[in-house]
């Protein structure tokens, strides 16, 4: 993604890296694995990754969608075929429009891609965009890394009240064969 902003004057374009000599030669949108976000929610995801990431200095770039009219960019749209922002993220992730961690990591990953698709190597868009991807993938990792520890394993009495768990079990099981209770069965 170039600037989302309006200051023009920091944008230093040469009309994507496949045209400056870099790597990005043909545009494919970045895919992330099914499975590969282990068992992060989506709740999870934007409280602990999108947030975080969007408060940083070098976001405000990348907080709301390029204005090409405002920015004079007009090839934008042609060298950014979809463009995407953290704000639009943010809108999806409040109206529940990601059907997985996956597809929003995607996202995320597809707004990185895009300035660096647009904005050349060494240009302030291009190389914030470079960190924050950095900051993003680190924070993944940590949070994709700390679903896959398995649990401790339980105590024999809850921690709370010092009641031991062999008589907790029997209210849990009188609780757990309530009619009322089937829409609390599943986690």
């Amino acid at each position: 993604l170039a600037l989302a902003c309006s200051r023009p004057l920091l944008l230093r374009r040469c009309g994507g890296e496949s045209r400056c000599g870099g790597a990005m030669s043909t545009y494919s949108r970045p895919q992330v694995p099914a499975g590969s976000c282990g068992a992060i929610s989506l709740r999870l995801a934007g409280r602990d990754l999108l947030k975080p990431i969007s408060k940083m200095d070098q976001a405000f770039y990348f907080l709301q969608p390029v204005d090409v009219v405002a920015l004079r960019i007009p090839d934008y749209p042609t060298i950014v075929r979809e463009p995407m922002d953290l704000g639009t993220i943010e809108k999806k992730l409040d109206a529940s429009s990601y059907a997985t961690t996956e597809e929003f990591v995607a996202d995320v990953k597809l707004v990185w891609y895009n300035a660096r698709l647009y904005n050349p190597v060494g240009s302030v868009v291009h190389e914030a965009a470079r960190a924050l991807e950095k900051a993003f993938d680190d924070r993944l990792e940590a949070l994709v890394g700390s679903c896959d520890r398995p649990a401790p394993p339980a105590p024999d009495s809850d921690a709370a009240d010092g009641v031991p768990a062999s008589k907790l079990r029997p209210i849990l099981r009188a609780l757990q064969s309530h009619a009322c209770s089937k829409p609390f069965r599943v986690p």
